[in-house]
């Protein structure tokens, strides 16, 4: 008897799946499922630059990361400064290595 039931409860699960499918073959036709895919070939007319300025647009902006990285330690030891002298310095010193926050 257990080995019966083993046997229908697979039967069972593949009719699921084949309901399943038809069910959803007939409400989206298998051409439009894939309509927005296109392969790409050798003949393709689309350049790979447009390819490639997709993929790269998905890419953070590494660079303004760097930045903020390293110049956040430097703008918030500005915050604790008090003497007006060396506050000067220091916004000078930031703007002479490029790294005062209008630059």
């Amino acid at each position: 008897m257990k080995q019966s039931d083993g046997v229908m409860r697979w039967l069972e699960h593949i009719l699921l799946i084949i309901l399943l499918v038809i069910v959803i073959g007939s409400h989206v036709p298998f051409g439009r499922l894939f309509a927005g895919i296109q392969p790409v070939s050798a003949s393709s007319e689309t350049p790979v630059e447009e390819y490639a300025d997709g993929l790269s647009s998905l890419l953070p902006d590494i660079g303004a990361i760097y930045r903020t990285a390293t110049t956040y330690p430097l703008h918030q030891v500005r915050e604790e400064i008090t003497s007006p002298n060396i506050l000067a310095f220091y916004d000078g010193y930031l703007r002479a290595a490029g790294l005062a926050p209008d630059s």
